[in-house]
């Protein structure tokens, strides 16, 4: 009962209950005659006692006072070391409860109990110095305690609770006996821990509980069945990050599977049977071309949510990062492709992650054929609103291009050169490390594509030659090229879109429709443009639309090409 008290927002409250608490103590462990009520009898499994008289809760009891000794409060503060001193002493009775209250052993257990206290100066300190006096399930208590302490608002108690927990973590053998009652006490808390330090420590003690005992944590995991339980994913997803915890999870699914011979472990024959099946090819003898003949991985993962999926992908980033377990995977690779097409930041992103990894591992003459379908999915997120997406699918698409046989060459090209643009216009893109990685993926494509005069230019960046050089060197793609232009006016980044006007009012010089219907659709685009947030690409957008809407002759084509090459002309000569 005044356990609940020690909780209150109130710290009057909070120090009567916790001064109550240790007046009790104080009288257990002074006058041991006293005997406690316990109308069960003596159990093996019973509470603390020192001479029948019991402690119920011990391990709650003793974890809420470590807490409250690093309150701010410092009236709380000092009546939960006075406690836990109190506390103390009775424990170190228990040890010589043979003896007689006048036996001087007594003296020197009280003198050993005030000095053990005046030497306890943090909660790790308090953790391991009292962890030596409890059994077992006190001390799963004590842990359930910092778990739950976790939640609470005060930033002390997530401290303390999480240094607890990193004492406790330090012999594992002692504290961690009780693997299904922690794991449950973590699934229960999971979702209000918020601050990252005490995220971390749970992370940690997950990871921790997954190497030394995989086969209970599996099993008590599986007892939330569904994976749309959101706190039992997240757990999922942590022993889903380092590679031997994964390895040791995936094992136990495999042999839990073998078991059952069903695919509804998680639940439903269709939730998790893409993990299943990622377990099988990670931990079984089967040839990954036959499993690829036998089972259709995307079959599977299409059906799941996109947690699931993000789940599946972070297990394949894991395991890719051994090479021996890339060479099994890749031949997933298909469908992780189409995994691209949802509209999840989180998923896309793994992707790329798990296509890095495992490309890394292969031989051109075995990443050639995936490397097409790859490219092409790539290009809508060169213009993705996250910086990193926009860097990552970028930079994947120089190793791409690198990664193509010859005989492959000419179905890569019109990929490659439906990237020039967007490549071009994101060699201004506000994030250095996007537009480091535009110009050097720019650079790779005027290799791929053998164009001279384009590779000088990006090396110099000149930007804006480099827009004339394209329609120049392109006159059969100059309408998509202004089609894809048109599309970066909407750009969330002021730069790129005052790139793609400049642009565009470019390439309608080079148009071979001058018709008036499609010169007023460019205005149209333009229009929008004329009310930006941005002054300069107000004024931009109006100018190029007086010079769109008047009327012109295009530009002689050799006069032309000849400004565009000149600078790489007189670089030959």
């Amino acid at each position: 009962m005044l356990l609940t008290f020690t909780k209150s927002q109130s710290a009057a409250v909070c120090e009567r209950a916790v001064r109550r608490i240790g007046m009790l103590i104080y009288l257990m462990a002074r006058y041991s005659s006293l005997e406690a009520w316990c109308p069960f009898g003596r159990e093996e499994d019973s509470p603390a006692c020192y001479r029948g008289i019991h402690i119920p809760k011990l391990g709650q009891l003793l974890g809420h006072l470590i807490l409250l000794s690093s309150c701010k409060d410092k009236d709380t503060n000092c009546a939960a070391l006075d406690a836990l001193y109190l506390l103390l002493i009775f424990l170190l009775q228990q040890r010589c409860s043979a003896w007689t209250e006048g036996n001087p052993q007594h003296q020197r257990v009280w003198r050993a109990a005030g000095t053990s206290c005046l030497s306890l100066h943090s909660t790790r300190d308090m953790t391991k110095a009292f962890g030596k006096y409890l059994k077992p399930w006190e001390k799963t208590d004590v842990i359930l305690t910092a778990i739950k302490a976790m939640t609470d608002s005060s930033i002390s108690d997530k401290e303390g609770a999480s240094s607890m927990l990193d004492e406790a973590m330090k012999d594992p053998d002692s504290w961690l006996v009780d693997v299904p009652k922690i794991m449950s006490g973590i699934h229960e808390n999971l979702e209000h821990i918020c601050m990252a330090p005490a995220r971390h420590s749970i992370d940690s003690l997950l990871l921790l509980l997954t190497n030394r005992c995989p086969r209970e944590v599996v099993i008590s995991l599986l007892k939330y069945s569904r994976l749309a339980d959101s706190a039992a994913l997240a757990m999922w997803k942590v022993m889903f990050s380092l590679l031997q915890p994964l390895e040791k999870v995936l094992r136990e699914l495999h042999r839990e599977y073998r078991k059952q011979r069903t695919h509804t472990l998680f639940g439903t024959v269709t939730e998790g049977s893409s993990i299943l099946c990622l377990a099988i090819i990670a931990t079984s003898n089967i040839p990954s071309e036959r499993f690829a003949a036998t089972i259709c991985f995307w079959g599977y993962l299409r059906y799941e949510s996109l947690e699931v999926i993000s789940l599946v992908l972070q297990g394949l980033i894991t395991l890719s990062q051994r090479p021996e377990m890339a060479r099994k995977t890749k031949v997933l690779l298909e469908d992780i492709v189409k995994t691209l097409q949802y509209a999840s930041e989180d998923i896309q992103m793994k992707a790329l992650l798990v296509f890095r990894n495992l490309l890394g591992h292969m031989t051109r003459e075995e990443a050639s054929p995936i490397t097409l379908k790859l490219a092409e999915k790539l290009l809508p997120l060169f213009s993705n609103e996250s910086s990193q997406l926009r860097e990552s699918s970028i930079r994947l698409f120089r190793d791409v291009m690198q990664m193509v046989v010859w005989r492959h060459k000419r179905q890569m090209r019109k990929n490659v050169q439906r990237g020039l643009l967007p490549l071009l216009f994101h060699m201004s893109d506000q994030t250095q490390s996007v537009a480091k990685a535009s110009r050097e993926a720019l650079l790779s494509a005027a290799e791929f594509l053998e164009q001279k005069q384009l590779k000088y230019l990006t090396q110099t960046e000149q930007a804006w030659r480099i827009g004339e050089c394209l329609l120049v060197q392109d006159r059969n793609g100059v309408e998509e090229y202004l089609c894809q232009s048109l599309l970066y006016l909407k750009d969330a980044q002021a730069t790129v879109r005052e790139e793609a006007i400049r642009f565009t009012g470019l390439a309608v010089r080079h148009l071979r429709d001058q018709s008036a219907e499609r010169l007023r659709k460019v205005c149209d685009a333009l229009k929008p443009l004329q009310e930006d947030i941005e002054p300069s690409i107000c004024s931009l957008a109006a100018q190029t639309m007086l010079i769109v809407g008047s009327p012109r002759k295009r530009p002689a084509s050799g006069r032309t090409r000849a400004l565009c090459c000149w600078p790489c002309k007189a670089r030959e000569r």
